[in-house]
């Protein structure tokens, strides 16, 4: 409330040494304009009596805001309770703290009204609309002003009425609910649990027909006896699988080194794993970057931050094949090519022709015969863009490349028969225009 106590002294004793406390009327007014009154020569007059009721009124708010705390401290002023919770509405009446709840359907939904989150008593054993604990004197409460509800812990110790209908509880134990209304039992399938046993539990045998609603404590029916008691949970409502409890529940990382073999059909790390020994994968997706050492492979780039990009540098590596073997790189530093080869400047010490095929050669020799003047050379090679290249021996005619066939060959002409057999070599080269 803001309002402003202060000390004054009244205008009749201006230098009294004994001040007074109280408010100031232009104050009040802002708050309780009801309390303010003006008289006719224009001086605000203040209704301290009514004061009593307005500051009686915050007090008691004050209050229901804080009990659920001051029920949690101590004497020495620690919390007896971690617990946070938040009140959920219920159309129950009687649900004790201890109780475990489920998500329930509002009766105004089922006819057709939407209406809040609503909580009842947990009726199936591994519900999966299973919710939480009714607790009472959490450190936190949220929604206290929601009525007709009850405070379901989120996050904390809290006690758990439980029964035995799935064994004995032991400290560790992953607790579910049970067939009992509104009771726990140990979690032995996968399914949602309400948090982890801190502690052993020691129980009372009672007859499941009057828990379960039947008044006639009589009847006991030594086949239907359950055992019910209390233990402490430290509530966490999760998903738990037994067959996978180390990486069911753990959002932390995984510590694989105190397990010999982890064996899991999926695992789904949104954190770190960090693995420090020998791993072996089937198959292996990575969505951003793969990181060894100095390597790093993102998208399609690999690269090597600093240092020289090594492919088959151990000792008994084979070559490297790339498009199916249309690329090849030996062990002897040769580059086989299917393709072309396209470069700015090409620096050798020596180029090597493949002759085999002689129908599609791109170089030969060719002999212009004693009394004839011109030799055909057949070759595939021949393009429209080839320039061909001979070379002949000194002669006192002139010899030269007269026709060009693409697909074909090229003729081979002297100006005149010559006198003797004469050997002239030849090659072609294609010229490309980009």
């Amino acid at each position: 409330m803001a309002l402003r106590p202060v000390e004054f002294n009244w205008k009749t004793n201006p230098d009294g040494t004994s001040k007074s406390l109280g408010f100031i009327a232009q104050d009040v007014e802002l708050v309780v304009p009801k309390l303010v009154s003006i008289d006719p020569s224009g001086n605000r007059e203040l209704n301290t009596i009514g004061l009593i009721p307005v500051l009686t009124r915050g007090l008691q708010e004050l209050n229901a805001k804080l009990t659920p705390l001051l029920g949690a401290v101590n004497v020495d002023g620690s919390l007896s309770t971690t617990t946070v919770a938040e009140v959920y509405p219920t159309e129950e009446t009687g649900i004790v703290p201890g109780t475990v709840v489920s998500l329930t359907i509002p009766t105004d939904e089922r006819a057709g009204h939407a209406q809040p989150l609503q909580v009842g008593r947990s009726a199936i054993a591994n519900d999966p609309n299973l919710l939480g604990v009714v607790t009472t004197k959490p450190a936190l409460l949220m929604g206290a002003d929601v009525e007709d509800g009850v405070a379901v812990a989120l996050v904390g110790r809290v006690p758990v009425i439980v029964n035995s209908e799935n064994g004995e509880i032991k400290k560790g134990d992953y607790i579910t609910s049970s067939s009992i209304i509104g009771q726990g039992m140990k979690a032995t399938v996968a399914g949602m649990v309400v948090g982890r046993a801190l502690e052993d539990v020691r129980c009372v045998n009672r007859n499941s027909e009057s828990v379960t609603g039947n008044s006639d404590s009589k009847i006991q029916n030594p086949e239907s006896i359950i055992t019910t008691c209390s233990v402490t949970v430290f509530t966490n409502l999760s998903w738990y699988d037994p067959n996978h409890e180390v990486l069911a529940l753990s959002t932390t990382p995984i510590d694989t080194a105190k397990y010999k073999d982890l064996t899991t059909d999926t695992m789904t790390v949104n954190q770190t794993l960090s693995v420090l020994g020998a791993s072996t994968f089937t198959d292996a997706t990575v969505t951003k970057t793969f990181n060894v050492g100095l390597l790093s492979i993102e998208d399609s780039s690999i690269n090597v931050a600093g240092g020289v990009l090594n492919l088959q540098n151990a000792y008994g590596s084979g070559n490297i094949e790339a498009f199916g073997g249309k690329i090849v790189m030996t062990t002897d530093g040769s580059i086989s090519l299917e393709g072309t080869l396209a470069a700015h400047t090409i620096r050798t010490q020596k180029i090597s022709i493949d002759t085999t095929d002689a129908t599609g050669a791109t170089l030969g020799t060719v002999i212009l015969l004693a009394g004839e003047s011109e030799v055909v050379v057949d070759t595939k090679a021949v393009t429209d863009s080839s320039k061909i290249f001979i070379s002949v021996p000194p002669l006192e005619y002139s010899v030269g490349v007269s026709e060009k066939i693409p697909g074909s060959g090229f003729v081979i002409r002297s100006t005149n028969p010559l006198a003797n057999d004469v050997s002239i070599d030849w090659y072609i080269l294609d010229e490309v225009k980009n």
